[in-house]
């Protein structure tokens, strides 16, 4: 293991999924790393974290597919509060966008 500074792309041949996490300094090297692994069928997961939202990318090459078990909509909300407390209690704004 490294940093995305230490890494070679000879180095992620090691490895069955590759996943880099927090790291948009050098955007051209994910990118390079994910094209590299994508030509070795190396599976690529990029993620990121800001506050409370955040996104995966997932490279595992055309042949991967998702299937939707129950077919459900994908759910999305705005979160306005959220308790530091035991349970915590997670208030979303009462906008029309979400569908709850």
């Amino acid at each position: 293991m490294g940093t995305i500074n230490s890494l070679t792309l000879e180095d992620h041949a090691k490895y069955n999924v590759v996943v880099y996490t927090e790291i948009f300094e050098n955007i051209e090297k994910v990118m390079e790393a994910d094209e590299f692994c994508r030509s070795k069928n190396i599976g690529f997961i990029l993620s990121s974290l800001y506050g409370p939202a955040g996104f995966a990318f997932v490279d595992f090459g055309n042949e991967f597919w998702i299937s939707d078990a129950d077919g459900e909509e994908t759910k999305s909300f705005i979160v306005v509060n959220a308790t530091q407390t035991n349970p915590c209690i997670v208030t979303v704004h009462e906008d029309k966008r979400h569908k709850f």
